[in-house]
Formats: C-alpha cells, structure tokens, sequence
C-alpha cells in the first residue's frame, strides 16, 4: 500500500524525471521574444537578490557582540536572513545561465542595464 502511494506521488510529480543537470531545456522551445523577456526578468531579480546577499551589517573591525538574548536572536535571525538572500541570487543565476544558453547566438534587443557586473558573473 505504502509502495502504491509512492509511485502515485511520483508519477503525479512531472518534474520527477526531468534531468536536473540541464535546466535550460525548460527555454529551449521558446521565442526569441519570450527569452529575452525571460532575461530581462531574471536579470532585474538577480540585481535584487544581489543586493540583499551583501547587505550584510559593515563591522568597524571592533569587537561589539550582542550581549542580550534578544540581541543575539536579530543576530542569528540576520544571519539566516542573509543566508537565504544567498541562496535565492545563486538559485536565480543559475537560471539566468540556463537562458543565456536557450539564447545562444541569438540577441536580445538593447537594453540599458543598471548591473552590468552580474551580466559579466554568468
């Protein structure tokens, strides 16, 4: 029964299958138009999320620890904050490179871009 359940859930999953190592297929039988689109979004993201990963607290180089619990709980709440910031600018250039590669020789029309450096990362 346990087993039946199991195969259920897996076949009612469509990604179950998919080659996790080749995200750009889920953009290779799309218009140009649509990636660049596509692009566009996900470049505006990834500034976004670029940001967040970095806005970090700036140390002076003084030794200043929280001293109460509660300091210590924004801390850590910080910490994993930053953490997950992380998490989602990687997530986001990984999918921006599956685009570029949908991409491939093709161009998108000009676009001013305000983080030109994330474009040169990928």
């Amino acid at each position: 029964m346990l087993l039946a359940a199991i195969i259920m859930l897996v076949m009612a999953d469509p990604s179950a299958g998919s080659d996790p190592l080749a995200p750009e297929r889920k953009y290779e039988d799309m218009e140009l138009y649509e990636l660049c689109e596509i692009y566009d979004e996900i470049s505006d993201r990834l500034a976004e999320e670029f940001i967040a990963s970095r806005s970090g607290k700036a140390t002076d180089g003084s030794d200043t620890r929280p001293v109460t619990e509660e300091e210590l709980a924004e801390e850590r709440k910080a910490f994993f904050e930053q953490v997950e910031a992380q998490k989602r600018y990687t997530a986001t250039k990984q999918e921006l490179r599956a685009v570029v590669t949908a991409l491939g020789t093709r161009e998108c029309p000009a676009r001013e871009y305000e983080f030109e450096p994330l474009i040169d990362d990928i």
